[in-house]
């Protein structure tokens, strides 16, 4: 039911999402923002939610203290309650946004596309939508005063998949956002064109006579 954000670097645990507002399951899926300053997250509680990291965020100031700490100097001093190398690892238990009003089931792959969020459900369903942060009022993770998230979303397009109703088929997009492809159960790969008109079918399949098992992941190259 929780994300952990770490920084490589200096091997220090920044922050853990969860409680409060967080996931109520498994936790199977994350997509960062390009601009590296949000990322979504998508779970068996069939709800995906979004978490800032950015500048005007708690997380973001401990970001810039985990660069501080020095793991040659760790040693078993009791900090926080517990052994660890003079840094407190926050909990942020407020997304920023959080909705379940785009699927009904498991949602297993989840990424940004500019500021819209790709979703993907055990449904046979990807769904290309934008998150409403208008409504609801957002309160500091500390405060007693009752909030409610933004979660109303508006849909923009569908892509309606077929022998795909299997956990962990994970979709992908070429790097500018234009191309999505996805794999079956049946080994077949295909690919649609995001910004084309919504009635339009699959760009084309892709398929390959001794590929007839189950397809789970997909990656575009740097060159699309």
């Amino acid at each position: 039911e929780s994300l952990r954000l770490w920084n490589v670097r200096t091997s220090t645990c920044v922050a853990i999402f969860a409680g409060h507002e967080g996931h109520r399951d498994c936790v199977l899926s994350i997509g960062w923002h390009s601009l590296g300053h949000r990322f979504a997250s998508g779970g068996m509680d069939t709800t995906v939610k979004l978490w800032n990291v950015g500048p005007d965020s708690d997380v973001h100031d401990a970001i810039v203290r985990s660069q501080e700490v020095k793991p040659e100097l760790w040693d078993t001093k009791i900090n926080c309650g517990k052994k660890h190398p003079y840094f407190c690892t926050i909990y942020e238990q407020m997304p920023f946004f959080s909705t379940h009003k785009v699927h009904t089931n498991y949602v297993d792959c989840v990424q940004f596309v500019g500021d819209l969020v790709l979703s993907k459900d055990t449904n046979e369903t990807i769904v290309l939508w934008m998150p409403d942060t208008s409504q609801g009022n957002r309160t500091s993770s500390n405060s007693k005063t009752q909030h409610r998230l933004p979660s109303e979303v508006i849909a923009l397009r569908e892509f309606n998949v077929n022998k795909c109703d299997v956990w962990f088929m994970r979709f992908h997009t070429d790097w500018d956002c234009h191309l999505l492809a996805l794999g079956n159960t049946a080994g077949e790969i295909r690919v649609w064109e995001i910004g084309t008109n919504p009635t339009r079918k699959h760009f084309c399949t892709l398929i390959q006579q001794y590929c007839v098992s189950a397809v789970r992941m997909v990656a575009f190259s740097p060159d699309s």
